[in-house]
């Protein structure tokens, strides 16, 4: 195999253990959000939502097998998905609290459906704090 298309795979189980990753590191991330929220800082939502919508992106392009850095995430989104590169899009440009709160809501659910549709339970996914957290491996974000 060519050294660049071995260096842009990943095995099932790295798949795998990226995608939990990105879950849990996008609900930790949602769990701050909503304490920022409550404190009222709206910098520190709009950097975390920020940090969110690249965990998803990841995510996607992942499933899509781009393994690309960042430089060419918007190109790679918008041939796969436009609808998708124009929501996201769109999403930047948010600096109030409730279009914050409600667009991560979309983007997790989302991000939960692309980990159910790779074997994922949903009893894993909505109790991950008590799940196996040692899965998370950090090394590529």
């Amino acid at each position: 195999m060519h050294s660049f298309k071995k260096a842009s795979t990943i095995t099932k189980k790295e798949l795998r253990d990226r995608l939990w990753t990105n879950w849990v590191s996008f609900k930790i991330n949602t769990d701050s959000i909503l304490s920022l929220k409550k404190r009222k800082e709206l910098l520190g939502m709009i950097i975390l939502f920020s940090e969110n919508v690249k965990i998803f992106i990841d995510s996607f392009l992942t499933i899509n097998n781009i393994f690309i850095h960042y430089k060419w995430q918007a190109q790679n989104i918008k041939k796969i998905d436009k609808v998708l590169y124009y929501n996201l899009l769109k999403m930047n440009n948010l600096l109030k609290t409730k279009d914050i709160i409600e667009n991560n809501c979309i983007l997790e659910k989302k991000l939960y459906l692309i980990l159910i549709k790779y074997g994922f339970r949903k009893y894993i996914l909505d109790n991950w704090p008590n799940c196996n957290l040692t899965w998370l491996t950090f090394q590529y974000m």
